[in-house]
């Protein structure tokens, strides 16, 4: 029987995570059961809460061959040891130091940025991301719609709109707006394919491809940028004034990927000074954006509250299941994150 924990800050999470897991574990055939990890509950094992293979009604107790009769199967599993796999968010460290002999964590969601920074997991254990999961395209759904909404001058209609002024404006040719998307990886290739068809001239910016030379080649190629690669080191702060001064007349700026990847003051000056035309921002440094955040007012900003992408629920169990059912094999899964390259 292999046992997983769900490591969730919020309950409510958790339980979603929880049906929808063991519902994909069952469909595969695997003999599993899934527990919720309290860290306020007493530090032991024997009564731990489990869904099994054939999960009941909260709050109804039958006998089962690996459960005695008296255990409540509302309560929520205790600081058990014992765990094979693991699946959640941001984790404590006091979770990996009651768990000597887990084999991996699956990382509900594709950026690890925030688990790498927290250093709670264990340098040694395997963590997995997820790779798409339906956020590819969603992705690519929220950059194309970007992009149209500035060939179409939307903004500008509505603006018109609200002045009752009917202005038919000259229409803009997507093969004069190129795009240059930073980070071609799963999400970044989806959006460059969803681009071109559209008409967009696309060129796509790896890792491999870094040098001055090359950095600034790329961005002197786009009018707009769009930003999907992951933070690490090497690229906290890359899109800075010097990077954005580069960019041809009448640029826009779409970060979809995370907030520090930009320098916020140097992307408000260029706003305000007309070097490039606006930005639409899903992240930012701080989030949720302060009130008091100069972008929030901005003419030349369009802001949505990080939902380019979300996780979704079966796309995603379904992938962590086939995951565990590789590593059961002896092979080795795709999505495992590299420690030192920080992703």
């Amino acid at each position: 029987m292999i046992r997983i924990a769900l490591v969730f800050e919020q309950a409510q999470e958790e339980l979603r995570w929880e049906a929808a897991l063991q519902e994909a574990l069952d469909g595969a055939g695997m003999k599993a059961e899934v527990h919720r990890w309290d860290p306020q509950a007493a530090e032991s094992d024997a009564h731990p809460q489990a869904t099994g293979n054939h999960p009941q009604p909260q709050g109804l107790a039958q006998a089962q061959p690996d459960a005695p009769l008296d255990r409540p199967l509302d309560r929520p599993l205790a600081r058990a040891a014992g765990f094979d796999y693991a699946v959640g968010w941001l984790p404590p460290a006091a979770f990996f130091a009651a768990q000597p002999h887990l084999k991996a964590f699956f990382n509900a969601g594709a950026g690890v940025d925030a688990i790498l920074h927290a250093q709670s997991v264990p340098r040694e254990l395997a963590i997995y991301r997820l790779e798409d999961a339906g956020m590819g395209l969603q992705m690519a759904q929220y950059c194309s719609l970007a992009c149209l909404q500035l060939i179409g001058q939307s903004q500008d209609y509505a603006f018109d709109q609200q002045h009752c002024r009917w202005q038919p404006r000259e229409p803009r040719d997507a093969a004069d707006y190129p795009v240059g998307i930073v980070g071609m990886g799963v999400l970044g290739r989806q959006v460059a394919a969803s681009l071109q068809a559209l008409g967009f001239p696309v060129q796509g910016y790896r890792k491999t491809d870094h040098s001055v030379e090359n950095w600034q080649r790329f961005l002197r190629a786009s009018r707009i940028l769009i930003l999907l690669a992951p933070l690490t080191e090497q690229t906290r702060g890359m899109v800075d004034a010097a990077a954005l001064a580069l960019l041809k007349p009448g640029a826009w700026l779409i970060n979809a990927a995370r907030g520090p990847l930009v320098d916020e003051a140097d992307l408000l000056d260029a706003l305000d000074r007309g070097v490039i035309d606006g930005a639409q921002l899903d992240v930012f440094c701080e989030e949720p954006l302060s009130p008091a955040s100069p972008f929030w007012h901005h003419p030349k900003v369009r802001i949505t509250p990080h939902i380019a992408a979300s996780t979704l629920m079966q796309p995603a169990v379904k992938q962590i299941v086939a995951k565990m059912q590789q590593l059961m094999r002896g092979e080795q899964p795709s999505g495992l994150i590299d420690r030192d390259r920080a992703y």
